[in-house]
């Protein structure tokens, strides 16, 4: 049996706080977690806000994506 391939260029956004090991040292859980839900929630609106997908998170990070469908005046930019 073959397949086929399909080729999508992707655009990647990976962002984590900075520091954050040190934050999880010092601040107690119930104080840091509804910290970091703040943030997470944050950063999806912008994602969101500019037509992208989040893929995952990890930890403090996140990882969104663009395709040229998702954003066609990025795709004209960039290439």
């Amino acid at each position: 049996m073959q397949g086929t391939v399909d080729t999508v260029r992707r655009w990647v956004f990976y962002v984590m706080l900075f520091g954050s090991v040190h934050f999880i040292e010092v601040i107690p859980v119930n104080e840091l977690a509804p910290l970091l839900n703040q943030y997470l929630t944050v950063m999806t609106e912008i994602v969101l806000a500019h037509v992208g997908i989040v893929d995952k998170y990890e930890g403090d990070a996140t990882m969104a994506e663009w395709t040229k469908q998702s954003l066609p005046e990025l795709s004209c930019r960039i290439g």
